[in-house]
Formats: C-alpha cells, structure tokens, sequence
C-alpha cells in the first residue's frame, strides 16, 4: 500500500468541551470524520483514542501542568496520551515511508485496549 492511497485518521472521540466547541460543532466534526472514512475507496485507518480532546494531540498537557485543571486537556493521563499517538504515528510511517510491517495497525492492539481502532481494504 502506498502512502498516497491510503486513508489515516487519527483522532479524538471526544473533542474539546469545556470552555471549547458547541456541541452541535463536535457533532458535525464528528459526523465528517465518520463521513470521509466510510467514504473513502481506498484502504485506511480510523483511530479514535476517547478521553483526549484536541489539544492532547500537541504537547500543551506535557509543557502547562494545570492544562487537565483548565480544561484544556481531556480526561485521558497525558502521558498515556503521548504514548498512544506516538506509537501510531511511528506504526504508519514505518509503513508506509519504510515499507516495513506495523502490527500495531493489523487490529486493535493489547496494549492500547482503550483505542478504537477500524481498518478498511487492507
């Protein structure tokens, strides 16, 4: 598979609340990620991690201590948090930049048993 024909999406299943996005904007982010994978005709992965809202995909939880106290980092242990996205990342592009095998993407993983993981056309 080559990295232009497959579709990745990693994402949160719970975006930003407090203090955040309305609902109706989460619902309708939540409804175009759902969209665009079921939609897409090739092969791809569609990885929520519940708990982390948008910001635990940079590294504010890990540089502003109080970010989980603020609401700005989601329920989810930040470094856990980290841990998880890094491990996806590396798993896609070792394969599809190395062309090396990622069991991490051949289902859901034991070690990240809170993950919800979908692969299509693989």
């Amino acid at each position: 598979m080559s990295a232009s024909s497959a579709f990745r999406w990693v994402a949160s299943s719970q975006p930003k609340r407090a203090g955040g996005w309305p609902e109706a904007e989460i619902a309708a982010h939540q409804n175009t990620m759902r969209a665009v994978f079921e939609g897409f005709s090739g092969p791809g992965y569609f990885v929520q991690i519940p708990g982390m809202f948008h910001s635990n995909f940079t590294d504010v939880p890990n540089w502003f201590a109080m970010a989980d106290l603020l609401g700005i980092a989601g329920p989810i242990d930040k470094h856990r948090a980290h841990r998880i996205i890094n491990a996806y990342s590396l798993a896609l592009f070792d394969m599809n930049l190395k062309g090396r095998p990622a069991a991490l993407l051949a289902g859901p993983a034991e070690q990240y048993l809170e993950v919800l993981f979908e692969t299509r056309g693989r």
